[in-house]
């Protein structure tokens, strides 16, 4: 996906998580909007893919 895409889209979301509608949604689930750049986005979800990858194959689930 080109830079500038990346970048429009990360800002358009940086401005719905402020919104108070947004917030009070997340926190109604149980979640807190954490904006951040598209290279934190990337960290997070490589260490979160690795974490949940291993929980995954030691409780032996698969796919059908």
């Amino acid at each position: 996906m080109p830079q500038e895409a990346v970048n429009r889209i990360n800002a358009e979301l940086h401005k719905a998580m402020k919104a108070p509608k947004v917030t009070k949604l997340f926190a109604d689930f149980g979640f807190e909007a954490l904006p951040g750049t598209p290279q934190d986005f990337y960290k997070l979800s490589r260490a979160e893919s690795e974490r949940w990858g291993k929980v995954i194959k030691s409780a032996g689930v698969q796919l059908d």
